[in-house]
């Protein structure tokens, strides 16, 4: 029988990786670790089956070791800032990512999670950045796009937000959040209908798309349809028993018909969902 070596071993974890066999995917890397302890790549693989499992302090650590063993490598940098993100530490996820983009500044998905972290720490001109840079490596990323679009809307910028998710949407006509996120600048811009078709496509792609509802809602509201508000909050309701907002939405404009009981009956289901 002919014995395993260390890129047998790796060989086979990249294999159930790739499966979604995330555990026997860890044992294979850890067997390739213990024949070559320098094995940097393994490390960082490991350290991403480690993450599809949960266990993120576990794999912070190998990502370290990795970099630790090749720092001159970008993926281990870019894996460890993923991982920081969703752990909620974007000063870490920011810095990491900076550096994995320093060593390889061609990765267009780099700069869109390093745009997730600025964001997150309020940074929208910096957000704006990253995810042009992501385009011009990437010009058909719809995602990159529409989050643009995002951060020209948290700057006022609305008719560029409107010019990006119009674009996030004719590379994905499917792109039911672009949709709802077009709808909502247009409804700030003033212009209700418009904004009434976008989300009504975006609830056409997505019927269980809560916000789209309650957006809709809001902007019949205004136009003093009171009944077709009411029509959507209580979809949104339907939908998510447990929404305050759509509650308190819905008794704003039973209180515009007149239905003083079912607003009422709304508002103090509102108070109790809100505690």
């Amino acid at each position: 029988m002919t014995k395993l070596n260390n890129l047998d071993y790796f060989s086979m974890g990249i294999e159930r990786y790739q499966k979604g066999k995330y555990q026997g995917a860890i044992k294979n890397f850890t067997q390739a670790i213990e024949l070559n302890p320098n094995y940097a790549i393994a490390y960082n693989m490991r350290g991403m089956a480690r993450e599809e499992m949960g266990d993120y302090q576990g794999a912070i650590d190998d990502c370290s070791q990795s970099i630790e063993l090749d720092p001159n490598d970008a993926i281990p940098y870019a894996c460890r800032g993923k991982i920081q993100y969703r752990l909620k530490e974007y000063k870490g996820a920011i810095d990491d990512l900076s550096k994995a983009i320093t060593l390889n500044p061609n990765d267009a998905l780099v700069y869109s999670l390093r745009g997730m972290a600025r964001s997150d720490m309020g940074d929208y001109q910096g957000v704006i950045d990253d995810y042009t840079q992501a385009i011009k490596l990437n010009p058909s990323y719809a995602d990159a796009y529409n989050n643009r679009g995002d951060a020209r809307h948290q700057l006022g910028d609305y008719q560029g937000a409107i010019e990006d998710y119009t674009q996030a949407i004719k590379l994905n006509p499917n792109y039911a959040i672009a949709y709802n996120n077009r709808g909502y600048v247009r409804d700030k811009m003033g212009d209700k209908q418009g904004a009434i078709e976008d989300y009504t496509q975006a609830i056409k792609l997505n019927p269980n798309y809560v916000v789209a509802y309650k957006n809709r809602g809001y902007a019949r509201h205004q136009l003093g349809d009171y009944q077709g508000a009411i029509d959507n909050y209580t979809k949104a309701i339907k939908l998510n028993p447990k929404d305050a907002d759509a509650y308190n939405m819905r008794g704003l404009a039973r209180e515009e018909m007149g239905d003083y009981i079912g607003s009422t009956k709304d508002y103090n289901q509102a108070s109790k969902l809100r505690g």
